[in-house]
């Protein structure tokens, strides 16, 4: 690099040249790295099962992995469910039979995802459910996406 170039938007870029003027040429474009995050909290006593919300996502994006954070520890399985704008309320499941779990802890992480649907379209709506819980009374899911 002979001049100073400033790339901002957590855009990830592979390859490529920076040219005196600043510009990237010959990059390879991969994405921007985002979070979606839901919490699921239970108003200071066990989580229960069942559908807990619903998110709207607005941009397309890839999942890349889950991670799950408890208050305390306890276990929890989580199905994560989709559906279009126009589908809605009909949802149906993306993570298969491997649903974020967290087994007498107080977290848990899956890059894996085997089984998923990780491809989101732009104006999907996201389900949470709960499928089964003990002792945890809030939850953060938090899904590592590249749009």
């Amino acid at each position: 690099v002979t001049s100073s170039a400033n790339i901002t938007g957590g855009n990830i870029l592979t390859g490529g040249l920076i040219s005196a003027a600043g510009n990237i040429t010959a990059a390879n474009y991969i994405g921007s790295v985002r979070s979606i995050n839901y919490v699921i909290d239970g108003g200071g006593v066990a989580l229960t099962t069942g559908s807990k919300g619903y998110l709207y996502i607005d941009f397309a994006c890839t999942i890349n992995s889950v991670t799950m954070l408890a208050d305390t520890t306890g276990s929890a399985v989580v199905d994560i469910l989709t559906s279009t704008y126009s589908g809605f309320p009909t949802t149906s499941s993306i993570v298969a039979n491997a649903k974020p779990t967290i087994s007498n802890n107080t977290k848990s992480q899956d890059s894996t995802l085997t089984g998923w649907t990780k491809s989101i379209g732009a104006g999907t709506v996201l389900e949470f459910n709960v499928n089964s819980a003990s002792t945890i009374t809030r939850l953060t899911i938090d899904l590592k996406v590249t749009t």
